[in-house]
């Protein structure tokens, strides 16, 4: 008996699923690859965040202990607390987004 050959119709259905599984895996390896470069970007956008913020905080502290002033170190010190916890809550939610 004889086999059967494919005819110029399924070849050329062949090889367009093959060329569309080809772009599809290709679409899928550009899209894992740009989550990475994001998700990296976040991570440093946060720590810069995190650091800006909480050398901000210090240089506000810093300045008013230089005043010399009781009375003014006292009233900075709950706000720069404050400032430093909001920091750190803020990162934390915006790490666990990330992650």
């Amino acid at each position: 008996m004889a086999t059967k050959t494919a005819g110029p119709a399924e070849d050329t259905t062949a090889k367009a699923t093959e060329f569309v599984d080809d772009v599809n895996k290709k679409i899928a390896e550009y899209v894992e690859q740009t989550l990475a470069t994001q998700k990296k970007l976040a991570i440093t956008a946060i720590d810069t965040f995190e650091e800006s913020a909480l050398r901000a905080v210090d240089a506000y502290e810093k300045a008013v202990v230089e005043t010399k002033l009781d009375w003014l170190k006292d009233a900075v010190a709950p706000q720069t607390a404050a400032a430093r916890e909001l920091t750190a809550a803020y990162v934390a939610a915006a790490r666990e987004l990330v992650n």
